[in-house]
């Protein structure tokens, strides 16, 4: 037996314990990472969602999604057909065409089951689900689940507008219990404590114990309803969206567009014909001889009714507006941004932008700045934060890099196409392996 620990250690002489010492620490550096050594998973594509999280779709015949960081850590493995992010924590997945719900801390887990599933356009709190064309919801925080059973729902704060099978409008509280029966043909959802109600008798109010009020709150419209002499005329009388309760009314007998309050006082009194209700800016939309012009609460004139058409496509309070084949923008302010031309104003995501002979002009509403930037080179799509993608040549095979709006490079064009590019020069770019994430600033 050996029981000797001389017995099994030869003795080192200096030479072999240098090498001895050497070989361990080649294998130790060998086996170490260094997390600003840039990543070399191929993937089939990659979009940045969010501040620090990136959707990859895997490079293999599955081609399936999941999420890393900007650092390459994966957070979900590429296991789904499809993966949404809702908030920081929460993702809808889709699997086997079928959608369920996944998030970072296991708070929520529903396996893949369901026909869709959505944020709610109305609760950010919950989420509605769609199977075999009936809608059912999810409260976020707990998970709690109403099953699919309605032909429609509009989710309020105070409880929830449902529509059964049989057509028929009734409301239930957040673990899906009847407050109001299921016996009205129409209904608005309810705003204060009040909705609007139709049934065979007509249009009145009622709260939430299914009673009659007194008083009618005139919070949406249903076509062809009146208030006393007046006609509704637009849909949105919602305070908690910047309108202060006012609903634009036309007078029957006058025909002039009035704004009342939910108390049916007039606060404003126009000579126009018709008019939409005021946006988060407490701007409003109004008409004369089918031309349209702007107002503000005070009844004062942004633009005068003579446009053809005007509209806050990015709900930022900057308002196109056009005449014949010419355009312009203001702001809600009446500062003209772009004067009408015959250029055509084009936007995406957070600005507006046009585009004459070699120059495209920017306007970026998150820091109120213009830039003109060379149209040759620019993919005007990938503009943010004063970045951008810019072309150009090499072997005269297009390639792609970025720049800044000073005009300096910040990432060499090298690539054969790009995604994003973040403040921390963190890249989606590819090249002839496909798409990889890249850190710029180590290479």
């Amino acid at each position: 037996m050996l029981n000797s620990k001389s017995k099994l250690t030869p003795k080192l002489t200096k030479p072999l314990l240098i090498t001895f010492i050497c070989m361990q620490l080649g294998f130790i550096a060998a086996c170490s990472t260094d997390p600003k050594v840039e990543t070399e998973t191929i993937y089939d594509s990659v979009q940045l969602i969010s501040d620090r999280l990136i959707k990859v779709q895997s490079d293999d015949p599955k081609s399936l999604y999941g999420i890393v960081d900007l650092e390459s850590n994966v957070i979900v493995e590429p296991q789904y057909q499809d993966i949404e992010l809702v908030d920081a924590n929460l993702f809808i997945v889709k699997q086997d065409s079928k959608c369920g719900v996944y998030t970072l801390n296991q708070s929520l887990q529903i396996e893949p089951k369901y026909d869709a599933i959505y944020q709610s356009v109305t609760s950010e709190h919950y989420l509605e689900i769609l199977h075999n064309n009936l809608y059912g919801y999810i409260e976020k925080e707990t998970g709690f689940t109403v099953e699919p059973q309605y032909k429609y729902i509009s989710i309020s704060a105070d409880c929830i507008k449902a529509v059964n099978k049989k057509g028929k409008t009734g409301y239930v509280d957040f673990k899906g219990n009847t407050l109001i029966p299921f016996e009205y043909t129409e209904g608005s959802p309810f705003i204060d404590g009040h909705a609007i109600v139709q049934d065979d008798t007509g249009f009145y109010s009622i709260d939430l114990q299914g009673h009659t009020s007194e008083a009618l709150p005139i919070n949406f419209y249903l076509e062809n309803a009146t208030y006393d002499q007046f006609v509704v005329a637009s849909s949105d009388m919602n305070i908690e969206n910047g309108n202060n309760g006012y609903a634009p009314v036309v007078e029957s007998v006058t025909g002039n567009l009035k704004y009342i309050n939910r108390s049916g006082d007039i606060v404003l009194d126009t000579a126009y014909s018709f008019g939409l209700p005021f946006d988060d800016f407490n701007i409003a939309a109004v008409y004369r001889d089918r031309k349209m012009g702007l107002i503000n609460q005070s009844g004062e004139e942004i633009l005068p009714p003579e446009y053809d058409a005007i509209i806050d496509v990015l709900n930022s309070g900057h308002y196109l507006f056009s005449k014949g084949s010419q355009s312009g923008l203001m702001d809600k302010n009446g500062q003209v941004i772009f004067p009408l031309s015959d250029k055509e104003i084009k936007f995406t995501w957070h600005f507006y932008y046009v585009t004459k002979n070699d120059i495209t002009t920017i306007y970026d509403l998150d820091h109120n700045n213009f830039y003109e930037l060379p149209t040759k080179e620019i993919d005007v799509r990938s503009y943010k934060d004063g970045t951008y993608f810019y072309k150009a040549y090499q072997d005269e095979a297009e390639v792609w890099g970025v720049k800044n709006t000073n005009g300096e490079v910040l990432v060499p064009a090298q690539y054969e196409a790009m995604a994003f590019y973040t403040k921390e020069g963190i890249i989606g770019a590819k090249d002839e392996k496909g798409w990889r994430i890249i850190n710029t600033k180590t290479q």
